[in-house]
């Protein structure tokens, strides 16, 4: 039993199992804080080819699949995200790559369809999503989206995992805002999507300096590996703060929702 949410693995898994693993996708269910993992439904052992019991034991175990080399700050950003109200209309998928553990290098392209659960207080009770490999096309189609505005077709899946969730567990669900999972393969991006809904285009050399940002990176460690002087770099970084109206780097990178062609 959870603290978060009275119900049962068992229970869970009659609700929703034979929704997930006629297409092997993978329903799982998560505390807000992202402590305790609530649910994962069988299909997670041949998607992410990795036993359920370990995510149970270690939900923190999910980022470490994570392919990308902010895969940390990815994982960080979707345990800070707060819901709006706004962003009830907004498209609800989370796109990133994980590594299984069939072989090493083999990497899957993953679409989460997410959802934040709403008790009748209107308190958060748990995050929820339908995750499916798909593939390496379909995900860059679906990267290309992340700054579209229209709401998001549901399929007939996703219906009837909201209605079983509003009847059976008397829980709203509420969609999540996008994001991306960021990776080295930035090029085609010129612009920044903010969580205010503002887009912003950035010059080439602007958006390198934000990606090495992202990954933690000081103005002298970003000048290193891009070939150019550090004040080149702190003058980026300030058209950047300027561009979006941010007055440090905390609010820059925290205020960026995701990228676009």
């Amino acid at each position: 039993m959870s603290d978060f949410l009275k119900v049962d693995v068992q229970s869970l898994n009659a609700l929703f199992g034979h929704l997930a693993e006629q297409d092997e996708k993978v329903f799982w269910m998560i505390s807000p804080d992202y402590t305790k993992q609530l649910y994962v439904s069988d299909a997670y052992n041949s998607v992410w080819q990795r036993d359920v019991a370990q995510m149970y034991s270690n939900p923190a175990s999910w980022a470490d699949t994570l392919v990308g080399d902010n895969a940390e700050q990815y994982y960080q950003l979707l345990k800070s995200r707060k819901p709006q109200a706004t962003e009830s209309n907004n498209r609800n998928t989370q796109l990133y790559r994980i590594h299984t553990s069939a072989g090493e290098g083999q990497v899957k392209h993953i679409k989460d369809v997410t959802f934040y659960l709403y008790n009748e207080l209107d308190q958060i009770t748990a995050i929820a999503g339908l995750a499916e490999a798909i593939t390496p096309e379909q995900w860059h189609q679906e990267k290309n989206l992340c700054c579209d505005m229209t709401p998001e077709k549901n399929e007939a899946l996703v219906s009837d995992l909201q209605r079983i969730i509003k009847q059976e567990l008397k829980l709203n669900a509420v969609a999540t805002p996008h994001a991306v999972l960021l990776d080295e393969k930035h090029d085609k991006f010129q612009h920044v999507f903010t969580r205010e809904g503002k887009r912003v285009s950035l010059t080439k050399r602007e958006l390198s300096c934000l990606m090495e940002l992202f990954k933690g990176k000081s103005a002298k460690q970003i000048a290193e590996d891009l070939f150019i002087s550090p004040r080149t770099v702190e003058s980026h970084i300030s058209n950047i703060k300027a561009k979006l109206d941010c007055q440090n780097i905390v609010e820059l990178v925290t205020k960026i929702k995701g990228f676009a062609v």
